[in-house]
């Protein structure tokens, strides 16, 4: 460190600029006044006078330029030759001469014992007298007559230097006295700030340093740097050469660049070599004392140990890698045919994107767990697509309510079988992310490893965390789905189960007759749903041949009770025609003939085997086209499968009895129905005006409200013939 001091001897350095000031102008006009009297008068005497007094006023001018710059050594030596000159010259000149260069000599010499204003006083009355013995002497050429009042000026003057010279030594003691004590005030409160000073040094948390001027020693370290460095004590690592603190030998060059540079050095990065051989980060900040004349003088500086903000800085870097590994695995997936495709390819993105050596999705269905995919090094004790157990399942769905957790796989004597053979395949920890699915968990992601040590615990779990969350959003969905149609299928069998439904019957009437000639067998549910929604539901499970089995079971069943000598209209689906062609025939050799509904949303395939199985059925069993003239499919039906009834679409019968364009239609289709020879159902007549028009235009059969509402078989059981409706001979608005 640099210690502050006060030089006690410097104290003098502005009076004695001041003095050779004065000085130099006096022996400057000195030599000009014996260069006159050397011109008046020539002599020895007179030449040597001249040349000391001009040499005495170039030394002061030298001597007071050397003074400014600080050069004290060089002005004390040139001052000293001045005075021995103007000494050695006295004796060659007259008395008038000595008597006027002593004074001046006298007070040279007192200088830098007096005051300012003292030496002032003493260098006039030295000049005034000079002048004087010049003027005598040179200029009016003749000497100084005996009595004369010079000699006795001289005298005077002498006196009054000596008792000029007794205060001047008076007050140059008091004054020695005065700086003695400044100076130890000063000495000592420049230890006092040196300790305050080192003290701080000390405490600060940085290393503190200086160096010599080369940089390749140490010259002060504070305990900071000392415990950086790990050495014993301040001593033996002032004792280490430079270069052995140094890991890269290239990381000298900073500081020589350092050292070469007129500016301050920006702060710099090296690795520092500990003394037990661990190489440390660090930022030096340096500081470059110079000498005057530019040369490093010493270097300080501060250390500041970068090792942990590297290694977060790294930690950092490896973290984002990770990200974005994990980032690039998600963004490559899609939604695959099925949960498992989808759960196989994200389980096989985490095993490649993470550290885990085992990778896992589990689906919640019900009270259970299913496995979708699975990953490990060798064979799992579980393979996709098999169950959980009961408990580990009901474990997985508990824990999974409150989030995301770590599972610690120990040897334990009351561990399941399940649980030993996962850790005899060797996995020790396991981070499991619920996936959700809105508010509801649907399942789990399960990923492992064989050692934690050797796992980032916290980065594993955030990347975990982002493949539950892109599980969500791939298969969630379908897992949803999934769930609904499990909890739907659920429902469906049980309403199956329990017959929560009833058959319903509606008559088709002859228009011209008014009399009921079949029933068209309909379903009631309890829950009071649509039918229709329900059979779409059905069919959307995959189990709408089973509904419609049962519900046919049922309309089968109760259509014993109605009116003899009416057929019985069925909806049957094509795939379900085959399955049910026996129970059909066996009806009608009972005497009731039956008449099987396709309707356009009934897809068929293979017309030709269609056409096949109805014409083993016919005669018993005759065929109708539902809904015509509400899609083009069932026009198809018509000329495929040549049906014995065609049923008109509700919206064509709807008000046909004030819409010239709908009674159009009907009019063709009766001219195409007679031409094929089928027979035309007017369905959804609800009113008289509808009836007599579709009659008017050739509709032989009706169906609708106007004849009766859909209602259980007892509403029908033993109804006759129904009176004869008159005919209408004129359509309404026509």
């Amino acid at each position: 460190m640099n210690h502050l001091t006060i030089d006690p001897e410097r104290w003098w350095i502005p009076d004695a600029r001041r003095f050779l000031a004065v000085l130099s102008s006096a022996a400057a006009l000195l030599a000009l006044a014996n260069a006159g009297a050397l011109v008046l008068r020539p002599g020895v005497t007179t030449i040597v006078v001249t040349i000391a007094s001009a040499s005495l006023s170039a030394g002061s001018i030298v001597a007071r330029a050397w003074l400014v710059r600080r050069r004290n050594a060089a002005v004390a030596v040139l001052v000293a030759a001045s005075f021995v000159a103007i000494g050695a010259t006295a004796p060659l000149l007259p008395n008038a001469y000595a008597s006027a260069l002593g004074p001046l000599v006298l007070a040279g010499v007192l200088l830098p014992l007096v005051d300012q204003r003292h030496t002032f006083r003493l260098l006039a009355l030295g000049w005034a007298a000079s002048v004087a013995l010049v003027v005598n002497e040179v200029i009016l050429k003749r000497p100084v007559p005996p009595g004369d009042p010079m000699p006795l000026l001289s005298v005077g003057w002498y006196l009054v230097a000596a008792g000029f010279l007794v205060i001047v030594f008076a007050t140059a003691i008091t004054r020695l006295r005065q700086l003695a004590q400044l100076a130890e005030v000063g000495r000592g409160a420049g230890q006092d700030a040196e300790r305050r000073l080192r003290s701080l040094v000390d405490s600060v948390p940085v290393g503190v340093f200086q160096t010599n001027g080369a940089g390749t020693m140490l010259l002060e370290a504070n305990p900071a740097l000392v415990a950086l460095l790990a050495y014993p004590d301040r001593e033996a690592l002032l004792a280490t050469p430079m270069d052995q603190l140094y890991d890269d030998p290239a990381d000298r060059a900073v500081l020589r660049a350092a050292l070469r540079a007129s500016r301050e050095p920006p702060p710099f990065e090296v690795r520092l070599r500990r003394r037990d051989g661990e190489a440390r980060w660090a930022r030096i900040r340096l500081h470059v004392t110079r000498q005057g004349h530019g040369q490093p003088r010493s270097l300080e500086g501060t250390v500041e140990d970068l090792t942990q903000e590297r290694l977060v800085l790294a930690q950092l870097s490896d973290e984002l890698m990770d990200r974005q590994a994990v980032a690039k695995a998600i963004t490559s997936l899609r939604p695959l045919e099925s949960p498992e495709a989808t759960a196989d390819a994200l389980v096989d993105a985490i095993v490649g994107a993470t550290a885990s050596a085992f990778a896992g999705i589990t689906e919640f269905i019900g009270d259970g767990a299913l496995l979708l995919a699975i990953r490990a090094p060798g064979p799992a004790p579980v393979r996709a697509g098999e169950a959980l157990p009961p408990g580990r399942a009901n474990h997985l769905m508990s824990r999974a309510a409150a989030g995301p957790w770590v599972e610690e796989w120990k040897p334990a004597t009351h561990a399941s079988d399940y649980e030993r053979r996962w850790m005899e395949a060797g996995i020790r920890t396991s981070l499991n992310v619920p996936i959700r699915h809105g508010d509801t968990v649907i399942g789990i992601v399960t990923a492992g490893i064989a050692s934690r040590e050797s796992w980032d615990v916290g980065s594993e779990l955030t990347s975990i965390m982002e493949f539950a969350s892109a599980a969500a959003n791939l298969i969630g969905p379908q897992l949803a789905q999934r769930r609904r149609d499990a909890t739907g299928l659920s429902r469906l069998r049980e309403l199956i189960r329990s017959a929560a439904f009833q058959p319903v019957f509606q008559p088709i009437v002859d228009l011209d007759s008014g009399r009921t000639i079949g029933f068209e067998a309909l379903t009631r549910f309890a829950d009071g749903t649509v039918p229709l929604d329900h059979f779409a539901e059905a069919s959307a499970l995959g189990s709408d041949v089973e509904l419609a089995r049962a519900t046919l079971d049922a309309a089968l069943a109760a259509c014993s009770s109605l009116p003899d000598g009416t057929w019985l209209a069925v909806n049957v689906a094509p795939a379900q025609l085959e399955a049910e062609a026996d129970r059909l025939a066996e009806l009608t050799a009972l005497g009731r003939p039956v008449v099987v509904e396709l309707s356009e949303r009934h897809v068929i395939g293979d017309y030709g085997a269609v056409t096949g199985l109805l014409q083993r059925l016919r005669p018993g069993v005759r065929l109708a086209i539902d809904d015509v003239g509400g899609g083009s499919a069932s026009f198809r039906h018509i000329y495929e499968l040549r049906p014995e009834y065609v049923k008109l679409a509700m919206s064509l019968v709807r008000h046909v009895d004030a819409d010239p364009i709908r009674q159009g239609l009907v009019a063709g289709l009766v001219h195409f129905t007679s031409r094929i020879g089928a027979q035309l159902v007017a369905v959804g007549v609800e009113s008289e005006a509808e009836r007599s028009t579709v009659a008017v235009l050739g509709v032989e059969l009706g169906q609708g409200y106007l004849f009766g509402r859909p209602a259980p078989v007892e509403r029908w059981a033993n109804r006759g013939r129904r009176r004869r409706r008159p005919a209408v001979s004129r359509l309404a608005g026509s």
